[in-house]
């Protein structure tokens, strides 16, 4: 990272994911479409972590690539379907450990199960990354993903879904950010929530009747139509 970071055709930069789910920063998806405006050939994005809710980077890139290590953390994650379904392509690094090859069985056998006739069949690679063994197998498998999701059309229908979450996830965001806004100026809601903390009101019934609160939705409305959160005011 140190010698790409001098590189003149290289830009690096570490977003936090400020909480979000995923695995990835809210802004990720922005960002990319911006490099990939400006030019960039390729565009790298690395999740913060494994698990089965890390998996919202399959909205976000054309070619997934899982990473394993041969340990046995990773060979149980293996197992884990949410992960081998969002995948193009399996490496494993580190194959100089050991245990790569048990790795590599136990997700050949996986994938001979979920891959259909006509689907592309994600490779599995074995790597050594400090010793550069496998990194151009790696790439040459990226670059034979791309051709099939532009052959195939897999790539368009693909892009197409992802614009529509990412509109709806803008969407969702914006009225969040709406609705929090006028709530925290709210009488109501700032009532109810001293009785709540202070007398011991039921939480579950305090939210519904503030909520119930047509001067709460008021609020919520004033401050759409007048760009209040940096948006553009609009008439009704």
């Amino acid at each position: 990272m140190d010698s790409l970071s001098l590189d003149e055709g290289v830009f690096v930069r570490s977003m936090a994911t400020r909480g979000a789910l995923g695995g990835l920063s809210r802004k990720a998806h922005a960002v990319a479409r911006l490099l990939e405006a400006s030019g960039k050939d390729y565009i790298l994005l690395e999740t913060v972590g494994v698990g089965q809710t890390e998996m919202d980077v399959r909205d976000v890139v054309d070619t997934t690539v899982l990473v394993f290590t041969p340990i046995v953390g990773d060979y149980i994650q293996a197992m884990k379907a949410g992960i081998i379904e969002i995948a193009d392509v399996f490496v494993i690094n580190k194959m100089d450990l050991g245990n790569a090859a048990a790795i590599e069985e136990n997700l050949a056998s996986v994938l001979a199960m979920r891959v259909k006739r006509g689907e592309w069949r994600p490779p599995i690679i074995r790597a050594q990354a400090t010793e550069g063994v496998g990194v151009k197998d790696v790439r040459e498998a990226i670059d034979a993903h791309r051709s099939f999701l532009r052959e195939t059309g897999v790539g368009a229908r693909r892009r197409s879904e992802s614009r529509k979450r990412e509109f709806e996830e803008h969407v969702r965001e914006r009225l969040l950010d709406l609705i929090t806004a006028s709530v925290v100026r709210n009488p109501r809601y700032l009532s109810t929530q001293s009785m709540v903390g202070d007398c011991g009101a039921d939480p579950y019934r305090a939210c519904e009747e503030v909520l119930a609160d047509e001067e709460l939705w008021d609020d919520v409305l004033a401050l759409a139509r007048s760009g209040g959160l940096g948006g553009n005011p609009h008439a009704e």
